[in-house]
């Protein structure tokens, strides 16, 4: 391809606003991805360690642990499939 057949974003500001809009679309497709994972290792998390304190310690232990496992789940989930 020579310099005169290469598309260039400054003659065609169309392609630019086409190429915008893709990186837009796997940007939010990204986002939702990584919030859903978030919340479900927050569920499982909490719903994990919420019933561990409440066997152990009672329904303060269920709170504290809910707690705990939701921010532990979420933010390990989130780790997870970034990584993968």
């Amino acid at each position: 391809m020579s310099e005169s057949e290469e598309p260039d974003s400054t003659k065609n500001p169309s392609l630019a606003k086409e190429v915008g809009s893709e990186v837009k679309k796997g940007l939010v497709k990204e986002a939702r991805n990584t919030l859903k994972w978030g919340l479900g290792g927050a569920i499982a998390g909490g719903l994990v360690l919420g019933i561990l304190g409440l066997v152990k310690f009672g329904v303060t232990g269920l709170w504290i642990g809910a707690i705990a496992g939701a921010l532990i789940g979420g933010i390990g989930a989130v780790f997870f499939y970034l990584s993968v």
